[in-house]
């Protein structure tokens, strides 16, 4: 999968972030993800790596990061959970 966001931080800052990955299950678990149902999110599985662009200084430390997240899809929002490799 493939998602693109335009974020503004609280001082304005725009990020662009382009995040990759992979969600998989049982069919059977899908098919209920996909029909919108609540799924418990450890009986899928959901990693992205993501890759930010600025032009705030004080965040370009993002743009020279590895990051990797794990999400979780509910029914009315997508959640991930993000980490920088180190």
């Amino acid at each position: 999968m493939e998602a693109r966001y335009l974020l503004e931080t609280d001082a304005g800052a725009l990020v662009t972030v382009v995040n990759r990955g992979l969600r998989h299950a049982p069919s059977g678990v899908m098919v209920r993800l996909n029909a919108g149902e609540a799924v418990d999110p450890s009986l899928v599985y959901f990693r992205t790596v993501a890759t930010f662009e600025t032009a705030e200084p004080a965040l370009a430390w993002l743009t020279r990061s590895v990051v990797v997240g794990t999400g979780a899809r509910h029914p009315a929002q997508v959640v991930i959970q993000f980490w920088t490799v180190t």
